[in-house]
């Protein structure tokens, strides 16, 4: 066997067997592959860190500890306008949709076409999907919410357990 086809050979199994790999993280692959793109960005500080002195644990806790602070802050900038344009959308979603039913209703006349949009039931099924929208938002926040303290405090908590090791 020449060496190309053998180069070949191995490229093309290195390949599948990376495809396999792929596929057989499923859902864990996205997570692998940001942890691995977070590492690539912080190894240049850790050692910028090192060489100023700074313990690899030391470096690395702080670094955690400001990352948290800066997600946390732009987390509380940006939670309570979501949450107030949240708000504000559904409260004006009825009168936007009543005053779109009247401007088709007055179109599909000028064409001649006989079009009839209840206000009543319009509007009272624009207010039931403004208050599932409503409560299914909130619920989707807290959620989150949830899922950023408890990732937070599992980080801390497990570096906590690293140095009482």
């Amino acid at each position: 066997m020449n060496a190309t086809l053998r180069a070949f050979l191995i490229v093309v199994s290195l390949l599948a067997l990376l495809l396999l790999g792929i596929l057989g993280l499923g859902s864990s692959f996205l997570p692998l592959l940001t942890a691995f793109f977070l590492a690539y960005l912080i190894y240049p500080i850790i050692q910028k860190l090192e060489k100023k002195g700074i313990s690899r644990n030391h470096s690395l806790i702080s670094l955690f500890v400001l990352c948290s602070v800066v997600s946390l802050i732009i987390l509380a900038i940006i939670l309570p306008k979501l949450v107030q344009q949240s708000q504000s959308f559904i409260s004006e979603l009825p009168q936007t949709v009543n005053t779109l039913a009247i401007k088709i209703s007055e179109s599909a006349n000028s064409l001649g076409i006989s079009l009839s949009l209840d206000k009543e039931g319009v509007s009272d099924t624009i207010n039931d999907f403004a208050q599932s929208l409503s409560a299914g938002s909130i619920k989707q926040i807290s959620t989150t919410l949830k899922g950023v303290f408890t990732n937070l405090s599992d980080l801390f908590l497990g570096l906590l357990n690293l140095f009482m090791i």
